[in-house]
């Protein structure tokens, strides 16, 4: 007996395969604990269908001539995770903080901190790695859960969606001066920030003014950002042996 296929068919049976065993691989975390030390959550490996490999199997089964079920095991092929716990593990130590005040913000303008500094949280930058804040935040929408609060806007305040949110860009822009990062973008706001010291604000808008920070530490930096008892709080967390040099802030 002679055997034929579909070829057209055999492919679409493979990537039928493809998508039920394709597998995402899982970056490395961290995770701090609240007396502040760090562990180090492992990353996970992915796995995808060697597609060619398979399809040739399953050919030379075919033209063999078995007229049993053909059973193949289907050839794999790892997908390593781009973070990978090896290289957190020089993540060791806070070595900057900044927190603000929010006592005197309303629920909506709060609401709206809490939102952004979530967005943040956890965030990994790999060392040469520049973070963008209207990238990580994204846009400040009504279906993202945003609310209306006070913006300024053209050295004046008036109600605007997301209102509040450049609290957390100053917080993290202050902790980053402290940490020595190299600061790529920032814009300071047309009138004094009340939360924070003067020159130390960073205002954002989207699509249009964006703060970013590159990591030139030499080592991979986490960020936490977390609200508590009316402040917000930005920790970076990287090698201790950072921590031996220190950087002092002039304003003028």
């Amino acid at each position: 007996i002679n055997f034929t296929y579909n070829d057209e068919y055999l492919n679409e049976f493979i990537q039928t395969v493809e998508k039920d065993i394709y597998k995402e691989s899982k970056d490395a975390g961290i995770v701090i604990k609240a007396d502040e030390t760090i562990e180090v959550i492992d990353d996970i490996k992915g796995y995808r269908l060697d597609a060619e490999k398979f399809k040739e199997q399953i050919k030379k089964e075919i033209e063999s001539g078995i007229t049993d079920d053909i059973v193949l095991e289907p050839p794999l092929i790892e997908i390593n995770a781009p973070i990978t716990a090896d290289d957190l593990n020089s993540i060791d130590s806070k070595i900057s903080s900044c927190n603000t005040d929010l006592s005197f913000s309303s629920d909506d303008r709060t609401h709206n901190v809490e939102l952004a500094a979530k967005a943040i949280n956890g965030t990994i930058l790999m060392d040469g790695e520049i973070f963008s804040f209207n990238e990580r935040v994204g846009e400040r929408t009504k279906e993202k859960g945003y609310k209306m609060a006070p913006v300024l806007e053209d050295g004046n305040y008036k109600p605007g969606l997301g209102g509040g949110i450049c609290q957390v860009s100053s917080t993290l822009y202050k902790a980053a001066l402290e940490a020595g990062m190299e600061i790529v973008e920032r814009k300071p706001h047309r009138l004094p920030a009340v939360y924070i010291g003067l020159g130390l604000d960073a205002t954002v808008s989207w699509g249009n003014i964006d703060l970013k920070i590159k990591n030139n530490l030499g080592y991979p930096v986490f960020i936490e950002t977390y609200l508590k008892d009316k402040n917000l709080y930005v920790n970076l967390y990287s090698n201790s042996k950072l921590k031996e040099r220190t950087y002092k802030i002039n304003n003028k």
